[in-house]
């Protein structure tokens, strides 16, 4: 009886190593949700979406440019 009222005072006092196991598993539970989440609802996807757009918008911008460019030197030489 003696013995119980010991081991009970020093889990009282400290963290258990079952506890800390605990917290441990719960911990990496809780990253792998989140990092599922992550991947899963398309935020990479749509980080890229946005990159290719962004490139063709680039491109029309420039292709316009060229033309109006073209259309310029044309008018210059009196071609039109």
């Amino acid at each position: 009886m003696n013995k119980n009222k010991c081991i009970i005072k020093l889990n009282k006092d400290g963290i258990t190593i079952i506890s800390l196991v605990i917290v441990v598993i719960l911990l990496l539970i809780l990253s792998m949700i989140t990092i599922q989440g992550i991947t899963n609802t398309g935020i990479f996807k749509s980080a890229n979406q946005a990159k290719i757009e962004n490139k063709r918008a680039q491109i029309i911008e420039y292709l316009k440019l060229g033309k109006d460019t073209i259309e310029r030197f044309l008018l210059n030489c009196n071609f039109l």
